[in-house]
């Protein structure tokens, strides 16, 4: 794990252990001018993921008003519990710019509904990423 720039943190094949990601994941909320968030390669097990998913749904991220960008790629599982969280909370960081789920497997229909839905019929969630200016699902399988 490292922080790169101004209010980015990366987590990118890091081999961080589920302790090291639950542990990253309580801090976000003392972080309200993150930037930017990637969590990728990180093969975590499945009681992290759900720890990340329940973070999020408690609105904490939610509170990280200046993310512009969110990279969980390779993650099947995360991927899947923030496309949730969009869908649920269309107003999660307004001044999102960036979304990237490349590496994931959206062939997985329920995956790929959930993105489809997403774009297609909640405008709530279409007005509130104004900002959003680049949507990465590639290489996906």
């Amino acid at each position: 794990m490292f922080v790169t720039g101004a209010g980015a943190l990366r987590t990118r094949d890091t081999e961080m252990t589920d302790h090291d990601l639950q542990r990253l994941i309580a801090c976000l909320s003392t972080t309200p001018a993150l930037q930017n968030l990637t969590l990728s390669n990180n093969m975590c097990s499945f009681p992290t993921v759900h720890k990340l998913r329940e973070v999020i749904e408690s609105k904490v991220l939610i509170g990280l008003r200046e993310l512009h960008c969110a990279a969980i790629t390779a993650d099947d599982a995360a991927i899947g519990h923030l496309l949730e969280v969009f869908q649920a909370n269309p107003h999660f960081c307004p001044r999102l710019k960036v979304v990237d789920m490349s590496g994931n497997s959206l062939g997985n229909r329920k995956a790929a509904s959930q993105l489809a839905r997403i774009f297609t019929s909640n405008s709530q969630f279409l007005s509130a990423w104004m900002e959003l200016t680049h949507l990465n699902v590639s290489s996906n399988i």
